[in-house]
């Protein structure tokens, strides 16, 4: 989810204590969110949200116990702060300003990354400040709007490029006429081995050269270093000549030489300060190839709002993307009602079905009464056996062929409920018949016919298209009735396929 949109902060640079004493290296004090301008992006945090946010009771643990710790760039594998990076913290809430912003209050900490940090704000690099959290996103008729229910906030983070264009930090003053890379790297020396990790972690994560070339060591910081063991020989001379000047004191027969002695000191002194005035011109000069190196920063600020226009073009063709893909949902219900209707279509053959089976009983149950009463009458009439021995087996004879013809077509029926089944899935009858068994009823045939299903919807979720010829779903959880395929001997008429005839 989008960064809230960061805004100018100023630096205290007379603060090096907090409210409760506590040592920082500055304070940072600015909008840090606007409620009612959007981000580059196109986002808006609403007012109530961030009222949300500040009345959070995890987010009041945190001010109670200290504030909210900040780090020095949005970490990019992670959401929660990393407490060996944090840069900034927030000792209490902010307040709300007439232009819809919220006001908030940053100490920098003696920390690796906060170090780096008021290097450069000391140096004068126009930091932004940008919160961290996540959550959902809703359009609305206005724009896109940040879910104030689903809004999960973490920390205020100090950035290089903030979500809002002018939201930058402000230079208060010059770093004492050091050089930003050489700060950087006195930063570097005086920290032990993990805070000098982190430091360049966090320094190669921003694209911030810090590494000093072997001419710029040899011009600019060779000719401060001589200056500065000059003024350091003329604190020592004129220690040297205090010293001197007591003892003088002490011995009067020695005073005129002390002083003679003084005088010369004096005289070496104003050479050394003649060299210290060589040193300043220096440093001077110095100072203007810092103000070539803001005209490179200048270039590229100009360069980072070509890659804004960009990111604005890219937000575009994304809105256009969703367009597409909402008439591709349109689409997909529309097929959905098709389906809906297709299955009506097989409810009311289950319909057709369950009353053919209740016509199947109540001709099985007439079978048996005529069965019966054929029996009592071959009791009756044992003397015309051989005459109705010879109707039995004429009858008989026609039943084989009955039953043969009812084999054939439930065999035909089944096929073609499986063909139907086929083509309401895109598939072909084999690929289903190959997933059966030698027997099978028509719940195993909706079975598969439900795993082919499922399969080709797995399939159709994959982000590649994996098939040249779309195949339509449909979803038929209604059980059939069994039917046994063959099963029965030659000379037997199957009830079942009596049945299935029926449908026929």
């Amino acid at each position: 989810m989008e960064n809230v949109k960061a805004n100018t902060l100023s630096l205290d640079d007379s603060v090096k204590v907090n409210k409760r004493g506590e040592a920082i290296l500055g304070r940072l004090t600015g909008p840090c969110a606007d409620f009612v301008n959007p981000t580059r992006n196109g986002r808006e945090y609403s007012e109530s949200l961030w009222e949300k946010v500040f009345n959070n009771d995890i987010v009041k643990e945190y001010f109670e116990a200290g504030g909210i710790l900040g780090e020095l760039d949005h970490p990019t594998d992670r959401v929660e702060t990393c407490t060996e990076k944090v840069a900034i913290c927030m000792p209490e809430p902010p307040h709300k300003d007439k232009d819809g912003k919220l006001i908030a209050t940053f100490d920098i900490l003696d920390t690796p990354n906060g170090r780096i940090a008021y290097t450069l704000a000391k140096y004068g690099y126009k930091l932004g400040i940008s919160s961290r959290g996540t959550g959902d996103v809703i359009q609305t008729e206005q724009g896109d709007m940040v879910d104030e229910d689903t809004y999960d906030f973490q920390a205020f983070d100090l950035v290089l490029l903030p979500a809002v264009k002018a939201a930058r930090l402000k230079m208060v003053e010059s770093y004492n006429g050091k050089t930003f890379k050489q700060a950087i790297n006195e930063a570097l020396e005086k920290s032990d081995n993990k805070g000098r990790e982190i430091m360049e972690s966090t320094l190669h994560n921003l694209n911030i050269d810090y590494e000093v070339s072997d001419e710029s060591i040899d011009s600019e910081s060779k000719m401060k270093n001589k200056a500065d063991n000059d003024g350091l020989q003329v604190v020592k001379d004129l220690q040297e000549a205090l010293k001197r000047e007591k003892e003088l004191k002490q011995t009067i027969a020695g005073l005129q030489e002390k002083l003679s002695v003084s005088n010369a000191k004096e005289t070496k002194l104003k050479e050394e300060l003649e060299k210290y005035k060589g040193a300043v011109i220096t440093l001077s000069d110095t100072s203007k190839k810092q103000k070539e190196l803001q005209s490179q920063i200048n270039a590229l600020n100009e360069q980072l709002k070509q890659r804004d226009e960009q990111l604005t073009a890219q937000s575009n063709k994304s809105r256009a993307l969703v367009e597409g893909r909402r008439e591709e949902i349109r689409k997909s219900r529309d097929l959905n009602e098709k389906l809906s209707q297709r299955d009506e279509q097989i409810v009311e053959l289950k319909s057709q079905l369950r009353e053919s089976v209740k016509q199947k009983e109540s001709l099985e149950k007439s079978l048996n009464e005529e069965l019966e009463q054929a029996n009592a009458k071959i009791d009756q009439i044992k003397a015309e056996a051989d005459v109705k021995k010879n109707e039995i087996a004429s009858k008989l004879s026609k039943a084989t062929s009955l039953a043969e013809k009812y084999q054939k077509m439930a065999y035909n029926a089944v096929e073609r409920y499986i063909d139907t089944r086929a083509n309401m899935l895109g598939v072909t009858s084999n690929e289903i018949k190959n997933r059966l068994s030698e027997s099978y009823t028509f719940d195993d045939i909706d079975r598969v016919c439900e795993d082919l299903q499922e399969y080709q919807l797995n399939i159709s979720a994959l982000p590649f298209d994996v098939s040249k010829s779309k195949s339509k779903k449909v979803v038929v959880k209604e059980s059939k009735e069994t039917i046994g395929l063959m099963n029965n001997a030659d000379d037997t008429v199957d009830e079942d396929l009596l049945r299935l005839a029926k449908l026929l």
